[in-house]
């Protein structure tokens, strides 16, 4: 193990106000746009199997997921963890953060979990287009009058607003002591850095990284999905290497065909994770190599890879 970096100090974080703005985009675009809208993405597809049912029409950004207490909960243990998330990511980027400052942007976090892109959406017609307020003030008025008239919902929207401002608050600090940790040997040379690469990579890097979030979240459902069906229909008799036989027709093995599946999982799960590695050594600067290569090979992997895998296959779905 590498002993070099164990009692160094820590580099000096930029802490102009420029630089946190930054690093709280890079916080929340890991947090919030790669891995929280992975599982929204999971979730909705499995409504669309049927498993859900919650219709045609459901959508995971929906400030409530139905009138039901278990899926509520489920979306409000997502947004809870998922603040704490982006808590650790700013806190362990910023290495020092102050009272004041852990309120702000853990406030800023909490309304944009819980609320969604429609804060996003009423900011930018407020700034660019003011003249259609009125019309989106009398929805919204609409919205809220039907929100905060059910007790139900009013409680739910209370337990999202305090977890996540609480734990994203309580992470900040899990964050900035991972990273001033003394035995703790990433990212201690270099400012701004995660895995030691440079926050502003995490700007681009947020698209291919929610794809493989995706295909991740996807072959741990294939392998569940595939061991719960190999006991449902597995015999006594085919561990002894027999199959069932049909009108004349074998069919397969309930045991080979499991082997089969969970061999092809796992070599698309190792051949991700080794692109993955050699993608963040090429952005940590630990592969000596030209710039122009570097390029080639960084699009490669984070983004025609992963179009080509979209169209193509069926990992991303």
């Amino acid at each position: 193990m590498d002993t070099s970096n164990i009692l160094k100090p820590t580099a000096v974080q930029n802490q102009t106000l420029t630089g946190k703005a930054l690093r709280l985009l890079s916080a929340w675009l890991l947090a919030e746009v790669v891995l929280n809208s992975a599982i929204l993405k999971f979730i909705e597809r499995l409504n669309e199997k049927g498993i859900l049912g919650m219709g045609a029409n459901f959508s995971a950004t929906q400030l409530f997921w139905g009138d039901g207490f278990l899926l509520n909960t489920l979306r409000l243990f997502i947004v809870v963890f998922f603040a704490g998330v982006f808590g650790f990511l700013y806190g362990y980027l910023s290495r020092k953060v102050s009272a004041s400052e852990k309120v702000i942007v853990n406030a800023i976090n909490m309304i944009m979990a819980v609320f969604g892109t429609a804060v996003l959406f009423l900011l930018a017609v407020a700034i660019f287009h003011p003249e259609q307020l009125t019309e989106l003030n009398s929805t919204f008025g609409i919205v809220l009058h039907m929100t905060f008239s059910s007790p139900f919902y009013i409680v739910f929207i209370i337990l999202n607003i305090l977890g996540s401002f609480a734990f994203g608050f309580y992470c900040v600090r899990l964050g900035m002591r991972t990273i001033n940790h003394p035995y703790h040997l990433w990212d201690k040379e270099k400012t701004g850095t995660l895995l030691e690469i440079k926050w502003y990579h995490y700007l681009w890097l947020w698209i291919p990284l929610g794809f493989y979030s995706q295909v991740a979240i996807n072959l741990v459902y294939a392998t569940g999905h595939t061991i719960v069906t190999f006991f449902r229909n597995v015999r006594w008799f085919e561990f002894l290497g027999a199959s069932v036989a049909s009108d004349g027709v074998r069919e397969q093995n309930s045991i080979d065909a499991a082997w089969g599946k969970l061999i092809g999982i796992y070599i698309a799960a190792i051949i991700i994770y080794y692109l993955l590695a050699y993608l963040r050594e090429i952005l940590a600067g630990e592969k000596k190599m030209h710039w122009a290569l570097k390029t080639l090979i960084s699009l490669g992997v984070g983004i025609v890879l992963p179009a080509l895998l979209t169209i193509y296959t069926v990992l991303g779905g």
